[in-house]
């Protein structure tokens, strides 16, 4: 999985080199990296008059809930649709992979480590100029459970036979962009 992520953070960089674009340092709070998530974000755009871009992105995430401790890495690939520039639509997909681990008390380390991955949509706004500037955004992500029934997901409060579409999820970030 990590060779998926170091591919689209070297190749296709490479290759939209030649795209008009921005690359920006995102911190966000909440979203598909689970509390947090440091991201490297690349907006490209094609129009001139900068009403659609297009941004793929990535991050890390590695935290530690009640006896849970998750290592996650987001990609996203999203859509940007300009309302009043430069404010934007933004309406993407994540692929989230990595691990998740529970603390033994009695061995005092972690363990029970499960791979896991998820593909989730988002929807929301962002605030972003065309040259360098600071990015603001929020979205939402509607989750589905998509563990057995008897396994928990991490962010739900669903469990059971019918647990399929969860509450939405938030996510809001902070940046800039070069």
């Amino acid at each position: 999985m990590k060779k998926i992520y170091v591919l689209i953070f070297i190749i296709i960089p490479l290759i939209l080199k030649s795209q008009k674009g921005n690359l920006a340092f995102i911190a966000e709070g909440s979203g598909v990296g689970g509390l947090y998530s440091f991201n490297i974000d690349y907006t490209f755009y094609k129009l001139k008059n900068d009403k659609l871009r297009f941004s793929i992105a990535g991050g890390y995430s590695n935290a530690i809930i009640k006896y849970y401790r998750y290592e996650y890495y987001p990609i996203r690939l999203n859509v940007m649709i300009a309302t009043n520039t430069p404010f934007y639509w933004e309406i993407g997909l994540d692929y989230t992979f990595g691990s998740f681990g529970e603390w033994i008390y009695a061995q005092k380390k972690w363990d029970r480590w499960k791979n896991v991955s998820y593909i989730l949509p988002t929807i929301g706004i962002r605030y972003q100029k065309l040259k360098s500037s600071i990015i603001f955004k929020a979205y939402c992500v509607p989750i589905f459970n998509q563990l057995n029934r008897n396994e928990q997901f991490l962010y739900s409060t669903n469990r059971g036979p019918n647990s399929g579409f969860m509450n939405l999820w938030y996510g809001v970030g902070i940046g800039y962009s070069f």
